[in-house]
């Protein structure tokens, strides 16, 4: 192999991975353009703070929830 087919060999190489690298790129935008429309989260930091807060609000109201439902199943377990 020539020098100049090493060259373009390694050119060839390189655009793609330029390409590759700028195809990444933009999925990521749209991945943070998406976090902040949908959520109104400005980075993955922020993002993984609103799940973690979600998460718990989630867990409180699965647990009222629960308890509410024990509650009207013991007021009325002789009508159901």
């Amino acid at each position: 192999m020539t020098d100049l087919e090493k060259y373009l060999k390694l050119k060839k190489e390189t655009e793609a991975a330029n390409q590759q690298a700028d195809k990444a790129e933009g999925m990521l935008q749209a991945q943070l353009d998406s976090l902040e429309r949908d959520f109104d989260c400005r980075s993955i930091k922020e993002a993984k703070k609103k799940l973690k807060l979600l998460s718990k609000k989630r867990e409180r109201a699965k647990k009222q929830y629960y308890q509410e439902m024990d509650n009207f199943e013991k007021k009325w377990q002789d009508k159901l």
